[in-house]
């Protein structure tokens, strides 16, 4: 684990998505096909990836702040997420949550942009499948939620 106790500081999240692409950057030269989902906050961070990982698609799964956090609240499973953490960043506990205490940069030119507030996530899966299909030539199987 990169960071075992993870503070979410501007420095340790450069160092995060500096692996996460560099890991990735290994794993297509080694034809292995990659998802990195990760908030990546920062345009600098997915320009990185963009430049430092040839076939490369980057979608934005584009929703509004008050979405995120009503989902959040609903939510039973964190699949290993933090929890709470809107709540922490509304109440001042947290300043690094993207959004409310950091800066969320929107791309600037995304391969594919979904509202997810108004598509399901069988929609979303299935237009970022034809992304996949029609850039790189990649059937997928199944375009199910992961």
């Amino acid at each position: 684990m990169l960071t075992p106790h993870p503070k979410y500081s501007e420095q340790e999240r450069k160092i995060v998505y500096s692996a996460l692409v560099f890991v990735a950057e290994l794993l297509v030269q080694n034809s292995v096909n990659v998802i990195i989902d990760a908030t990546g906050n920062r345009r600098s961070h997915r320009d990185a990836a963009r430049r430092g990982i040839g076939s490369f698609a980057e979608v934005y799964l584009k929703c509004p702040l008050n979405v995120c956090m009503s989902r959040e609240k609903q939510r039973k499973e964190t699949f290993g997420a933090p929890s709470r953490i809107y709540m922490k960043g509304k109440s001042g506990s947290s300043r690094t949550v993207p959004g409310l205490g950091v800066p969320y940069e929107e791309p600037s030119s995304p391969e594919l942009v979904l509202d997810t507030s108004k598509l399901s996530p069988q929609e979303s899966a299935q237009r970022i499948v034809r992304l996949i299909d029609a850039k790189f030539g990649v059937r997928a199987a199944t375009a199910s939620v992961l």
